[in-house]
């Protein structure tokens, strides 16, 4: 797939930490570092992957970029504009930009709207339809994620799971967006239906141009959806890279844990994948996997190492100071 030069959407040390308050004076004693120095890039038309597991700061890091968190430190840019900044029309302008499709497709519908409305109330707040003609706009966008028009009418509890979440998709298209984050937006669907979700994101990616972000716990999902990969662990970004080179042969110890942990028919998992999760208040020091790393000597409890290019292969990242000159397979 081809990119162009300068990316679309740039994270550069971004931080969105939590204070932890305890005492009858609600004193802060501590920080739990959700987002702790992420920097990333998305390109026009690519789909990056962003993996890791529950509670690794992955939701917070979308949360931030969509504004709906305010991070500590950093910078986000998207088409070199300071997202950050952004005030009155032109934060408005960069709702329309970026949306988002969230985990759960019966939370974030309101059960008191119609299809209808659902799918045009953003429309008609930015000025993109009108009241009478709000009806056809509406039946493209069901058209587009595969429903048909007799949906409008009807409200959400009406409908399956997977139903719910392509009027989420057909919501978040309606403004006619460049970026669309999807948060987990597959992990509540049955296995036959998150395939068809799956493959119409892909369909109107590229209908659409559409850049994804793809936030998921199972690096399994995104092995056939993203062009490139980057693996979260407590807060940081630990690898990063093409998704087929990440995937093929995974250079961190966590990347090789959470490949092991995808189900394979007549495999038992292995036992490195049923360690206890670690949370963003156990953030220890020296490298944050190294009290689950096989691999960790005394030298990774001192220091965190920096997330640095492979030798073989500039065009990958790693954070481990036993990262291999040439990458090893799962």
């Amino acid at each position: 797939m081809s990119v162009s030069q300068k990316p679309l959407l740039e994270i550069r040390g971004l931080q969105t930490w939590y204070p932890i308050k305890k005492g009858l004076l609600a004193r802060t004693v501590g920080h739990v570092r959700a987002v702790d120095g992420v920097s990333l890039d998305l390109h026009r038309g690519e789909t990056l992957g962003l993996v890791g597991e529950s509670g690794c700061g992955k939701s917070t890091l979308a949360r931030t970029v969509l504004r709906l968190e305010r991070p500590r430190s950093g910078h986000v840019r998207l088409n070199g504009q300071d997202v950050l900044a952004l005030r009155g029309s032109a934060l408005r302008n960069f709702r329309r930009t970026v949306q988002v499709v969230f985990q759960d497709p019966q939370a974030s519908l309101n059960p008191r709207h119609t299809v209808l409305e659902i799918l045009t109330e953003g429309m008609l707040v930015h000025g993109l339809t009108t009241r009478e003609r709000r009806r056809e706009a509406a039946s493209r966008l069901l058209a587009d994620v595969g429903l048909p028009d007799d949906c409008l009418d009807r409200y959400p509890h009406a409908f399956s799971g997977g139903q719910r979440q392509r009027i989420c998709i057909a919501r978040a298209l309606s403004l006619g967006p460049q970026v669309l984050i999807c948060d987990e937006a597959v992990s509540a669907l049955d296995l036959s239906v998150r395939a068809q979700v799956l493959n119409l994101l892909q369909d109107l990616k590229a209908r659409h141009g559409l850049s994804y972000l793809f936030i998921t716990h199972d690096i399994g999902v995104v092995q056939h959806l993203a062009d490139r990969i980057a693996v979260m662990y407590l807060g940081k970004v630990v690898e990063s890279g093409p998704a087929e080179d990440v995937l093929a042969s995974p250079a961190h110890p966590y990347t090789r844990l959470l490949l092991r942990a995808v189900p394979v028919i007549g495999t038992p998992l292995a036992e490195e994948a049923a360690a206890t999760e670690a949370t963003p208040e156990d953030t220890p020091q020296g490298c944050p996997f190294a009290p689950r790393c096989p691999l960790a000597d005394p030298a990774c409890r001192a220091a965190a190492p920096g997330l640095a290019p492979l030798p073989a292969d500039p065009a990958r990242l790693c954070a481990c100071f036993k990262a291999p000159s040439a990458p090893s397979s799962p």
